[in-house]
């Protein structure tokens, strides 16, 4: 039920955002078509405006692929996941990083087939509206969503299994980001001596033992799982009765301390790894800043061009040696 849920609340979002890239779509149209409003003051569009109005109304046409483009980004940069524990900024720069991508990817169809009707300032009015619009569509929604949670509406029942300092950490975030929209329903340990004593203003309810029984008799949403790496080797049961139950687990265990680098989990053929990785692994990211790479080189080429030109006539005017060379440069783990 909580999935179908979650499932229906996101296509809801989907839509929603289709809705608002729409909106913004011609409003960005209707402003590039009387652009004279703003050096004139004519509020009313001439009849030239007009009909040039209805004759570019092929706009329309490459529509879909910018709601498909637009639908694609936010996916990928996790903008239809939860947003319970993420802050209005993460979601704001969501947006904008995929307005960027979207802008990339509409220059380069209209370069490709050769879309002259549209007009630079209208791409340069679509990225500000939408990226407006969708910022205040997911601030009201945000907004409305953690309003709910602070009053007791829409939250998660949470099984915290582990009552150390870790555990203890995790248990004051929940209690001060009311917003989050999380209840902790009690604490699990491996040690019976710890039943019914207080962690954090939390009580420990059962060991893990207890976790199938637990389970059954109580709405449990979600497991955390947040455990020294000890209890790798005996929390294997634990995960099982969660896996039967069909329980979201979590699970925080102290693997490495590690200083930069983050971890991302991630499968081969089923089998599950846990990586930690230094610099950005997405693909899409290295595609885009390829492409940036290589548009600003060739950019800077051209507009330097003629001082390039002016320097090797000088060059080789001095020295007899030559004027351009090569260097081997190295990229990504050691590249060439």
């Amino acid at each position: 039920m909580i999935k179908e849920k979650e499932q229906l609340l996101r296509r809801a979002l989907m839509g929603i955002d289709l809705c608002a890239v729409a909106i913004s779509f011609a409003v960005s149209f209707a402003l590039r078509q009387n652009l004279n409003i703003f050096y004139r003051l004519d509020l009313f569009p001439t009849r030239h405006v007009i009909e040039e109005f209805y004759a570019s109304i092929k706009y329309f046409n490459i529509l879909p692929v910018i709601l498909f483009s637009w639908w694609a980004a936010l996916a990928s940069s996790g903008l239809y996941e939860s947003f319970r524990r993420k802050s209005f900024f993460e979601i704001a720069w969501g947006i904008i990083k995929s307005a960027f991508f979207v802008m990339i990817a509409f220059s380069t169809i209209q370069f490709i087939f050769k879309l002259e009707f549209i007009s630079r300032a209208f791409i340069v009015l679509f990225f500000f509206t939408s990226c407006l619009f969708l910022i205040t569509e997911r601030l009201f929604i945000v907004s409305f969503f953690r309003y709910a949670r602070k009053k007791g509406y829409n939250y998660k029942n949470i099984l915290i299994v582990g009552t150390g300092q870790r555990a203890e950490n995790f248990i004051k975030l929940v209690h001060n980001h009311s917003e989050w929209g999380l209840h902790i329903t009690g604490l699990i340990d491996a040690d019976k001596n710890m039943l019914g004593k207080d962690v954090s203003g939390e009580k420990v309810i059962g060991v893990l033992e207890d976790i199938p029984k637990i389970l059954h008799e109580k709405v449990i949403d979600e497991v955390m799982f947040i455990v020294p790496r000890l209890w790798l080797s005996i929390i294997e049961k634990s995960l099982l009765a969660c896996e039967i139950e069909g329980v979201k687990t979590n699970i925080a265990a102290d693997f490495f301390n590690m200083n930069i680098a983050r971890s991302v989990s991630s499968e081969i053929e089923g089998m599950p790894l846990l990586s930690f990785q230094t610099t950005a692994g997405e693909e899409w990211q290295l595609l885009l800043k390829r492409l940036f790479d290589i548009i600003m080189a060739l950019s800077g080429i051209i507009l330097s061009l003629p001082i390039f030109v002016t320097l090797v006539v000088m060059i080789r005017s001095l020295s007899r040696g030559p004027a351009i060379f090569k260097q081997v440069r190295s990229g990504l783990n050691g590249r060439k």
